[in-house]
């Protein structure tokens, strides 16, 4: 019911599903009931060669919609956001166009080339993470003119604490999944044949979809060997030729991005930092930074010795112990 926070809020803390994405949508739905608004979007953020890529995975709608579930590209984050030093207030609370962008929004580049060319008039949009670690961001949407209000502002901000901790949680059940390397085995037209156990538990109809075009396209341009992204996962495809074609697709987490001081690490150190605490092997760091697992080894070794610790114990510890949360003006 639109303006009930205490039945939006219970409603979040009992969501449960059979599937990461069955959360998510369950969130979204009922941001939109709060608020009555026309949309709510989730986004998915990898950070890749220094820069940040955004990508719409899930909406729940009402009327017009803007079809941002389907947007991927590179966001433009100036100094008003960066994922791994974020304000306070906008981890906290949900941003307007106006707190984000500045009095004037409608005039810039990036409200007409991003929301106003989807026909978003007013957005309400929260930072979701889990403790450190960036999780994602959902965005409320009027569309087509419209506006949230500041009632329904007021009311998203009754909510952030129950919206944040069911989105955190389908996205650490997801990570913990792909923290397993799930495995698949798919034929050439897509299907799949065979999965590990942790890959039958991330793959939900969207995602077999979506790996399963992957896989066609992959087969067309007669490719060996690659590495796609699926949904928010980084895959890495294998052809292996016999009686008849088959791909191996191994899965990974992609796009790692946390929220606390560089401690004078270079982006590549502070990728096998994360991977080293997420219990990564060499092998594994090696195949996913695309390197030797002898180069593998001389990053930890210098990711080591530059902060002083000896094992992967020692490393989460300095990383928990950095603030998590840039207080900057």
């Amino acid at each position: 019911m639109i303006g009930d926070v205490e039945g939006c809020r219970r409603r979040l803390t009992t969501i449960d599903g059979g599937h990461p994405d069955q959360v998510r949508e369950g969130v979204l739905g009922a941001l939109v009931g709060l608020t009555g608004a026309n949309e709510a979007v989730g986004y998915h953020v990898r950070k890749e060669g220094g820069r940040f890529f955004r990508r719409g995975f899930l909406t729940a709608a009402r009327g017009a919609q803007s079809g941002q579930d389907a947007y991927e590209g590179s966001e433009l984050l100036g100094t008003r956001w960066d994922p791994e030093r974020p304000l306070p207030s906008h981890v906290r609370r949900f941003q307007g166009p106006t707190a984000l962008l500045g009095r004037g929004f409608r005039d810039l580049e990036v409200f007409g080339s991003y929301y106003g060319a989807f026909g978003v008039s007013d957005f309400a949009r929260l930072l979701v993470y889990d403790g450190a670690r960036f999780s994602q961001y959902v965005s409320v949407h009027a569309v087509d003119g419209a506006s949230l209000g500041d009632g329904a502002r007021r009311d998203l901000d009754g909510v952030v604490e129950a919206a944040s901790a069911a989105l955190a949680y389908a996205d650490r059940w997801d990570r913990e999944l792909l923290e397993r390397t799930p495995t698949v085995l798919l034929d050439a037209a897509g299907n799949v044949r065979e999965a590990s156990d942790a890959a039958e538990a991330w793959l939900s109809p969207s995602r077999r979809t979506q790996l399963g075009s992957v896989v066609r396209a992959f087969d067309t341009r007669g490719e060996t060997l690659g590495s796609v992204r699926v949904d928010h996962a980084s895959c890495r495809l294998v052809r292996c030729d016999g009686d008849q074609v088959r791909y191996v697709c191994m899965l990974a987490s992609s796009g790692v991005v946390t929220s606390r001081p560089t401690l004078g690490l270079t982006d590549r150190q502070l990728e096998v930092a994360d991977l080293l605490v997420a219990g990564a092997t060499v092998g594994q760091i090696a195949e996913w930074l695309g390197v030797s697992p002898h180069t593998a080894k001389d990053h930890t070794k210098a990711l080591y010795r530059k902060l002083g610790v000896a094992n992967r114990v020692e490393l989460a510890r300095q990383l928990e112990q950095t603030p998590r949360l840039n207080a900057r003006r």
